[in-house]
This record gives structure tokens, sequence and C-alpha cells, in this order.
């Protein structure tokens, strides 16, 4: 089980939406955004590093994401000297967060996520069983995974139920006896020729 804090989720959405929006608040305020100082160049690295942090692989490898890493590197070394956006730089942001934004969006279609607490976690990691087990738990569970659980119950009572009516508990503990009882009729005659 993987354990991933849901600010990061929140913290990934918020960095994308500022990508996204730096080109209207530079158009909006005609001034330019800083590169550096908690703006252009670390929302960029939030994005990266978040990406890979929550496994979505298929935004990392999108021709959009490595677009982004390209422009990351590139502005990361002009805000050494050059301190804001360029309008332009601005635009192909927008565009590059809007596609990453899709990208995730369509991945995050195909993750389910849980919340449990702390004691709901220890229960679902926990070697012993079932001493954190809680009623609480139990309702949390996906109805997807109580309806295998009770088809698997169901299937090994019919399988009991089957195996009963046809004999086959008698079969195996006569055929179990047979051959238990051709070992034990061996290994007399070995100690006999021995003798």
């Amino acid at each position: 089980m993987n354990e991933l804090q849901a600010k990061k989720f929140i913290k990934l959405g918020t960095a994308i939406r500022y990508l996204n929006d730096v080109k209207y608040k530079m158009g909006a305020s005609s001034e330019p955004e800083p590169l550096g100082d908690n703006h252009v160049v670390d929302n960029i690295r939030h994005v990266i590093e978040l990406t890979k942090e929550l496994k979505l692989e298929g935004t990392f490898e999108a021709g959009a994401f490595g677009k982004l890493q390209r422009m990351f590197d590139t502005l990361r070394k002009a805000s050494r000297s050059q301190t804001t956006l360029t309008m332009e730089q601005a635009q192909e942001l927008h565009n590059l967060a809007r596609r990453i934004r899709e990208s995730l969006l369509a991945e995050g279609n195909k993750r389910i996520l849980y919340d449990l607490n702390q004691a709901e976690v220890a229960a679902v990691t926990s070697s012993r069983w079932p001493g954190e087990l809680t009623v609480e738990l139990v309702l949390k569970t996906p109805w997807s995974i109580v309806k295998w659980l009770i088809g698997l119950l169901i299937a090994a009572f019919i399988l009991g139920v089957t195996a009963s009516e046809n004999g086959w508990y008698t079969w195996a503990k006569e055929t179990i006896g047979i051959e238990t009882s051709k070992a034990k009729d061996q290994v007399i005659n070995e100690i006999s020729d021995d003798e």
C-alpha cells in the first residue's frame, strides 16, 4: 500500500493552476511575474517533483511534461540574469499547464483513493489478525471487495456441499487410508526382512 498525503495532490493542483493562470495575471496587471522566490520556477519544480512522487506515470511520460522539464531548466538558468517572466514564456507555460492538467485528470480517473485514519491504517497494514479490525473499517470496505468475499464464501460452501453429497470425503479418506496402510505394511515387511 502506498501512503500518499492528500495535501500533495492539492499542492500539485495549486502549482498547475498557478502556471495556467500566470499569463492572465501578467496581462491584467501589466507587471511581469518573478521567476524566483516561490513564483514561476518553484511552481514548475513542484509540478515535476510531485508528479514523480505521486507516481503519475502517464502524465510523467506525456510530451507536454518533457517540454515543461526543458522549460524549467531554461527558466532556472535564466533566473540568474533575468528576474521576470516574459509574456511569450507565460503563454507557453499556460499551454503546457493546460495539457498537463488534462493528462492528470485523465490519469486521476483511473485512481481510487481511500480515506483511513491511523487506527484503520494500522489494521490494514498489521500482520496480526484482526486485533485492530473495527466495524468502522469494515463499513468503509469498498463494495466490490465485499461482493468478492461473499462470492468466495458462497463458492466454498457450495464446494463443501457438493463434496459431501458426492462422497468425496469418503473417497479421500479411503484413498489416504489405503496409501497409509500400504506404507505401513511395507515398513513392517522391510523390518521383518532385516531380521
